[in-house]
């Protein structure tokens, strides 16, 4: 009798278990990430009260089963259930679920634990944490003027204003590299100055129009003050005639307006004038009887009319065609000027596929007296053949040839030199060997920059897109489908600053739970391999929402009505066997 209640009492003690973990599973069935747990039970020992034997063939008996007899129930294991939650959509942006087999690494204190519970914050100092202050862990951006870590920081006055700059990759294939994702909130990304200006137009390949009209010409005096260079990629430098002829009304066939950025970020409005040219000289390297378009680029800041004017190198060492002319104008305005574009038969917008060697590299200093008149607006002066010169004229204006180099047709690689000039006075300094084209601000600074693609919709031209931007500062945080945290700045900008560490294991239920939705590794997890999202099955994630509890509250339900009959069968065994002790008791009596 006594063994019947021992069963009972550990089938009372078992089915408590169950119902507690059926408590517990409902009590998280709103909680973020949490994994539903199972309860198994397996028999307990056993008593044995007679052996088995074989049959006896000579003896014509036959064989035995063992005589054995149970002595309760035990629990057999508690399973946490790691299939996927349902995704929540929440619009926190810090908020991020993980569809997959991964979990989120964090760090508290010099533990390292791992969730599935994605609601994550950014603390006083920058760390994204969890809800409990875990520290989220994973591979960090490099910021300028960031210098190991910050420690308990105090500051007297204004922090120090830390700078990201936008050309920068995450490596994530060293795992020594992860560590706490701290994002300062006072981060600002630097500026870019313009380097590629992508435009779009029509330009009409009909009959040809005159390139501008003329209210009044006239040669203006100007003395001959171009002063030759010293060349210190050995190629001879040549003479600039700086005689001028000076041109008033000059009105484009088409133009358009676009914004460019300078070194600083500052934006400048930028116009493109655009002229049809009835023919162009073989010479130049152009099919003969195309129609081709001039166009040129100036800042409209200091725009007060509009002259041109013309100049005739001495000396030419590269094939003649495109050209550009960058003027260092005493009133700031900048003009940079193109040639040499012209139309397929089939409409195309094409130009002198030539390859040309990049312009020599000079340098030397001009020290001359600026005299005569002084002229407002900007100058565009046109030289015929693109050679590798440079002088200075009265007017203190600086005038360049640059060899191009072009491909593919209606792409436009404006090549040449690099080119640093701080006014007419002071030493223009040209590097050898560079291919990249040259833009620059209103006080004749320039910079190098990239090439210009055009392409040829429509009937009109119009700026497509501006590779600069300005300054911005970090206004808020986002994270894209590889756990990749992205900065959204004020200059409309965004940037990847960090990525999500996401662990793997080969025995996920292995992991201890040790609360705050978090696990710890143990002997049977295997130990972790990082990944990133997206990779090794680690799952995708979805920011701006949750992983929600996996607990499906039907089987739980159904599981403790199960629980409960359990428990009251095992109940009346109790009973029943008090009874029948009683009966044995009263038997002496």
């Amino acid at each position: 009798m006594m063994g019947s209640l021992f069963s009972s009492i550990s089938g009372l003690r078992n089915h408590t278990t169950w119902m507690n973990t059926i408590g517990n599973n409902i009590s998280n069935v709103n909680t973020v990430g949490y994994k539903a747990q199972r309860i198994t039970f397996k028999e307990q020992i056993t008593q044995s009260m007679g052996a088995a034997s074989g049959a006896n063939l000579s003896s014509n008996i036959g064989g035995k089963n063992p005589l054995q007899m149970g002595l309760g129930s035990a629990l057999g294991s508690i399973d946490s259930i790691m299939t996927q939650g349902a995704i929540q959509t929440t619009g926190n942006p810090l908020d991020v679920a993980l569809t997959g087999d991964g979990f989120f690494t964090v760090k508290s204190g010099t533990q390292t634990l791992y969730t599935r519970a994605g609601n994550f914050y950014q603390d006083n100092i920058g760390n994204v944490t969890t809800s409990s202050g875990a520290i989220v862990q994973g591979w960090m951006g490099t910021f300028d003027r960031v210098i190991g870590t910050v420690a308990n920081p105090s500051w007297h006055g204004n922090p120090i204003e830390q700078i990201v700059t936008a050309n920068y990759n995450i490596d994530t294939s060293d795992v020594s590299k992860i560590s706490n994702i701290v994002i300062p909130k006072d981060l600002r990304m630097a500026a870019q100055s313009t380097t590629v200006v992508s435009f779009a137009g029509n330009l009409d390949s009909g009959t040809p129009q005159n390139a501008a009209t003329t209210a009044g010409a006239g040669v203006l005096p100007a003395n001959d003050v171009a002063t030759p260079m010293a060349a210190s990629a050995g190629i001879p430098i040549a003479t600039v005639n700086a005689s001028t002829t000076y041109f008033v009304g000059v009105t484009p066939d088409l133009s358009t307006t676009m914004t460019i950025y300078d070194s600083l970020g500052n934006p400048r409005q930028i116009t493109l004038w655009f002229f049809q040219r009835a023919t162009q000289n073989p010479g130049a390297g152009m099919p003969d009887e195309r129609p081709y378009w001039d166009w040129y680029a100036f800042d409209t800041t200091y725009v007060q009319g509009s002259q041109v004017y013309t100049g005739s190198p001495t000396a030419a060492n590269c094939i003649a065609g495109s050209q550009i002319t960058v003027p260092a104008d005493p009133t700031g305005a900048t003009t940079i000027t193109y040639s040499g574009i012209w139309f397929n038969d089939d409409g195309s917008l094409a130009s002198n596929g030539a390859e040309w060697a990049p312009a020599g590299g000079y340098q030397g200093v001009f020290n001359d007296p600026i005299s005569g008149q002084t002229y407002y607006g900007p100058r565009i002066i046109l030289l015929p053949d693109p050679t590798n010169t440079a002088g200075l004229n009265t007017d203190g204006a600086l005038q360049l040839d640059f060899c191009l180099n072009f491909g593919t047709p209606n792409y436009w690689n404006n090549g040449g030199a690099a080119i640093q000039v701080n006014s007419p006075t002071n030493t223009p300094i040209f590097e050898a060997g560079r291919r990249d084209g040259l833009t620059g601000d209103v006080a004749g600074n320039y910079q190098m920059v990239g090439g210009t693609q055009v392409y040829v919709p429509n009937n009109n031209v119009y700026a497509r897109e501006v590779s600069g931007w300005r300054s911005g500062d970090l206004v808020g945080l986002s994270v894209d489908s590889t756990g990749g945290i992205v900065g959204q700045f004020t200059n409309d900008k965004s940037i990847t600053l960090a990525k999500l560490a996401i662990a793997m294991f080969l025995n996920p239920q292995g992991l201890e739970r040790v609360g705050d939705s978090m696990y710890a590794l143990s002997s049977n997890s295997g130990l972790p391999r990082f990944t990133e999202a997206g990779k090794s099955g680690s799952g995708t994630i979805t920011g701006g929402a949750l992983e929600a509890s996996n607990v499906d509250l039907s089987v739980e339900l159904t599981n403790m009505i199960i629980a409960q009959r359990g428990f009251e069968s095992n109940a009346r065994i109790v009973t029943t066997s008090a009874d029948m002790l009683d009966t044995l008791v009263n038997l002496g009596r």
